[in-house]
């Protein structure tokens, strides 16, 4: 007997025009979820910000958009209004699928309840350090937050996250229940003319063909180590070793790290040049000798994946989950976080760039899973949630 179509609603409270990991990461899952032969009716509902319209009209999936209002650099508060919540209403909706856990979470969880329907939670983030340094470390402050966050996850129907990883850090706040696991995904693959992209980026940053080249790309935030890179990348320099390294994208620790790149004398060796497009980003994967992520903030680290499925080897922080499926020294590599640990072992692997090479080749065999992949396990716990709360509701 053929299984009903879904209708699914996906929530969240932030979205593009934002870029980071979990924004990218919603629009590829959304993208998939659109083309697939179980669903029936899709649409987002996150707030509206800056220039979202233009992006909105891109989107083959429908877009609702609640007002907002700026707290501060790129974090905006979302607002539940009366004709948002009336255009969600509208929707067929067999099951809400949400990314957050702080004010959408609260109108899913009441509109969940109000129609009989399952909600499933994705947890993303390391909220326990993140929280504290949004509350500038005042710990009393930060602790009713999470202890608010922490009862919204237990109440949910569904609770995923995207790595083993995230699943153990989320169980060591205190989660007892079960924690299901739905992989990210990328959207990428290897081009049949790698070279031709390695020219044309080579020549945009001036990169000769013997540059030792290194590649971070995410969201400037202090939690994703960046200062570690500056740190490390001081180390480098002092001990004459000779490479190009390329801090991409936009965040409120931008400036900071652009006059740290000034003040220490870096400029010859290091550019942070704010966002860069997909296209380059693109590029400078392949063109990069190694990417290099020392996050603490990310579940899942999609740029560790991206940068596999383009054969080039990653170095992460140690217990992180970005580290998922690696085999240190086999298809990635892991340290603690420690600027002269970092210094060393980049020095240390540049002296075999053949090596560096074959562990690409082997991360792009082993830690790459597709966002169609990930769209077939998150409609199996769709199901999974529909049928447990119909289960429920019968006894």
């Amino acid at each position: 007997m053929q299984q009903k179509k879904l209708n699914v609603a996906v929530m969240a409270d932030g979205w593009y025009p934002l870029v980071g990991g979990r924004d990218n990461g919603i629009h590829y899952l959304m993208m998939e979820l659109y083309k697939h032969p179980e669903i029936e009716n899709l649409f987002l509902y996150v707030p509206g910000f800056e220039n979202y319209k233009e992006i909105d009209a891109r989107m083959p999936y429908k877009v609702i958009r609640c007002k907002s209002v700026k707290l501060k650099h790129l974090i905006y508060k979302p607002i539940i209004d009366k004709k948002s919540e009336s255009l969600v209403r509208e929707q067929p909706i067999d099951v809400i699928h949400c990314h957050t856990e702080f004010t959408v979470l609260n109108f899913a969880r009441k509109l969940a309840k109000e129609r009989g329907i399952p909600l499933v939670l994705t947890a993303h983030q390391n909220y326990k350090e993140e929280v504290l340094n949004d509350c500038w470390h005042i710990k009393p402050l930060a602790n009713i937050i999470i202890k608010g966050i922490l009862k919204n996850i237990v109440k949910c129907d569904t609770l995923t996250v995207v790595t083993h990883a995230q699943r153990e850090r989320v169980k060591g706040w205190g989660i007892t229940r079960r924690i299901d696991v739905a992989p990210n995904g990328t959207a990428l693959t290897y081009p049949e003319k790698p070279e031709e992209r390695i020219a044309e980026i080579s020549a945009k940053y001036g990169f000769a063909p013997e540059d030792n080249v290194l590649f971070f790309v995410g969201r400037m935030a202090a939690m994703k180590n960046p200062d570690l890179l500056l740190d490390a990348a001081k180390i480098l320099k002092d001990k004459g070793f000779s490479f190009k390294m390329v801090l991409a994208g936009k965040g409120g620790h931008l400036n900071h790290i652009q006059n740290r790149i000034i003040n220490e004398n870096l400029e010859r060796n290091v550019i942070a040049p704010g966002f860069v497009s997909d296209e380059d980003v693109f590029s400078l994967y392949l063109r990069a000798d190694l990417f290099v992520f020392p996050s603490v903030s990310d579940a899942c680290g999609l740029v560790v994946l991206d940068a596999s499925v383009l054969r080039t080897p990653s170095m992460v922080a140690e217990g992180e989950p970005a580290s998922e499926g690696m085999v240190n020294g086999e298809n990635g590599f892991y340290l603690p976080l420690n600027a002269n640990i970092w210094a060393e072992k980049i020095i240390e692997l540049f002296k075999d760039k053949n090596k560096l090479k074959q562990v690409g080749l082997k991360a792009s065999q082993t830690l790459v899973y597709t966002w169609r992949d990930s769209a077939d396990a998150y409609i199996k716990l769709y199901r999974e949630a529909i049928e447990g709360l119909a289960k429920n509701t019968l006894s």
